[in-house]
């Protein structure tokens, strides 16, 4: 499957095929003209493979195994020592941090949309650069001595 999709990017200039931890991901940002040719080759590259999913992103198709989801590994973070009973913060850009957002909220935690777009997240920033001026922000807030817990 990777080698498939390995032979397609490199027959255009612009894709990008990135491997990752138990998944790949096909991103077309540079050639947003090929969204329907990266689509249906990525459905046929996993068509054989019943047990890859598909998820698509922001200018990406990303390609996983099993059925995990950002929301579960949450859940899972949240069960176990030391983030037992806190409260848990998510910030994400993509529409596979979707899930995660209702989950963080239920163990009243924080989440945040970058960008525009459809959300369930509670809060919004409008982008990459706003979002780390407000943690810098935050970081020099709670590095007061008045402040700091």
């Amino acid at each position: 499957m990777s080698a498939r999709l390995s032979q397609f990017v490199a027959r255009h200039p612009g894709l990008l095929l990135e491997p990752k931890r138990g998944s790949v991901a096909l991103h077309f940002r540079q050639r947003p003209d090929l969204a329907d040719a990266c689509a249906a080759e990525v459905a046929e590259a996993v068509e054989p493979h019943p047990q890859l999913h598909v998820l698509p992103g922001k200018m990406v198709f990303e390609i996983k195994g099993g059925t995990a989801t950002k929301a579960d590994a949450i859940a899972a973070f949240m069960a176990e020592e030391p983030f037992r009973g806190k409260k848990p913060f998510f910030a994400g850009d993509d529409v596979t941090d979707e899930d995660a957002f209702p989950i963080v909220e239920r163990f009243n935690g924080i989440s945040v949309k970058i960008g525009a777009g459809e959300t369930s997240a509670a809060y919004r920033c409008m982008g990459p650069a706003a979002f780390s001026q407000w943690l810098v922000q935050l970081a020099r807030y709670f590095g007061n001595s008045k402040h700091g817990t």
